[in-house]
């Protein structure tokens, strides 16, 4: 019997949550208790997966991942896949980063549900080796043969009839094993839609039956690990313990796997993927300092860039924005526009001799032209300030980044 793999339904990040409200309510409600609805209620602030139930499962994509209107099924399966190997790839640099996750997020659980699988294809249910103890069946155990078997004289010898022997034996049989099972099952049927290539060619496992509560199963876990040596089989244990956590903190049958914010997702991958970024800018930016009145400095925080390019004789200053960036409305606002403008004057003491230029860069759909080109201060009769330097806005395609992120590879922020 062919296995039917489940497909989630997806939506958008920043999805109508009236709509949602309407024709998915259960959906809504789990939303609203994990504060992935925005504040005035209009719209979904989520990316990732969540699951009710044993056949709910929900996707959201990322803003301008899929195109306005006509996504067919495939390119809709195509987008959530692409995003959930995102959050994987994030979900494990968040954890060499210790980058911090807001209460109730659980992206880092991608990774670890990834890492199961994975595990699974290359080593299948875990199993340990034991030595069974018998008579006539194995390898001689002379310390014990000669202990309890009873020898016959022949001659100038003793001669045994019988040996006690010992023989290896794999054994599916222990706590460790049936855990596994049980989970590697449930992220077959949940999960190998967006996870096929770390599961292979394996089948589904049959689960087995486990007569302890699921909430016993960690410190359960905890404790077979103390009787564990094999570096494998600690870091399974581990991981069961991390994805049980991690399913501990949703009610009963669901599952939440995503963030509420993607905007740490979108600024990390453009950092990762533009041509020319140069490292450690942070640490060389002048800092602001308080002067009392008899001379004491005290520093204060100082400025962060996003990301600064260096594109043939000019550097960039980029801040990455998870914005529509299609109106006034949806748009960086002046406190973001100055940022950029400090940051420029910042970095020309540091370059003098080099041009600096600041932008902001957008998420789009593919091949979609941009709306606006840059920022300007006008006069009151709309002529340019030359003190305000302009803030340049870039476009470029989420898929075409979040794609790159994952090959590894470089993208050009400007052609020339």
């Amino acid at each position: 019997m062919k296995l039917k793999i489940l497909h989630p339904q997806i939506f958008k990040d920043r999805h109508s949550a009236d709509e949602l409200k309407k024709k998915h309510w259960r959906l809504y409600d789990y939303l609203v208790r994990y504060g992935a609805i925005s504040p005035d209620r209009k719209r979904v602030q989520f990316t990732g997966l969540v699951t009710l139930g044993a056949n709910e499962t929900y996707c959201f994509v990322p803003r301008k991942s899929l195109p306005v209107s006509g996504a067919t099924i495939s390119q809709e399966i195509q987008c959530a896949q692409l995003t959930m190997n995102v959050l994987k790839k994030f979900g494990t640099s968040a954890q060499r980063a210790a980058i911090h996750y807001s209460e109730g997020e659980s992206g880092i659980i991608a990774p670890v549900i990834s890492e199961l699988a994975r595990d699974y294809r290359e080593h299948g249910i875990y199993s340990e080796r034991l030595k069974v103890h018998g008579i006539n069946a194995g390898k001689t155990n002379w310390p014990a043969t000669i202990a309890k078997e009873l020898p016959y004289p022949s001659g100038n010898t003793a001669v045994y009839i019988d040996f006690r022997t010992t023989k290896p034996l794999r054994s599916e049989d222990n706590f460790l094993a049936t855990i596994q099972s049980v989970i590697i099952a449930e992220i077959y049927d949940k999960h190998f839609w967006w996870l096929k290539e770390e599961f292979g060619n394996t089948k589904r496992p049959s689960p087995q039956r486990v007569r302890w509560h699921r909430d016993q199963w960690p410190q359960l876990l905890r404790k077979f690990m103390r009787g564990l040596y094999s570096a494998r089989s600690i870091h399974l244990a581990k991981l069961l313990i991390e994805y049980l956590k991690a399913e501990n903190d949703n009610p009963e049958g669901s599952f939440f796997c995503g963030l509420r914010d993607f905007h740490t997702v979108w600024e990390h991958m453009l950092a990762k993927t533009l041509a020319g970024a140069e490292p450690l800018w942070n640490t060389k930016l002048p800092k602001p300092h308080y002067i009392t009145t008899t001379g004491v400095a005290y520093e204060a925080s100082g400025m962060r860039t996003d990301i600064v390019l260096r594109h043939a004789d000019r550097l960039i200053v980029v801040d990455a924005k998870y914005y529509a960036g299609t109106s006034t409305q949806n748009s960086p606002g002046i406190p973001d526009i100055i940022k950029q403008i400090a940051y420029k004057t910042a970095i020309e003491t540091i370059e003098p001799d080099v041009p600096v230029e600041t932008c902001f860069v957008f998420p789009t759909q593919e091949n979609h032209h941009s709306t606006y080109d840059r920022i300007e201060f006008l006069s009151s009769g709309k002529k340019t300030v030359p003190d305000f330097p302009p803030v340049h806005c870039y476009y470029l395609s989420i898929n075409t980044v979040m794609e790159n992120y994952l090959k590894n590879k470089t993208i050009k922020l400007l052609k020339a």
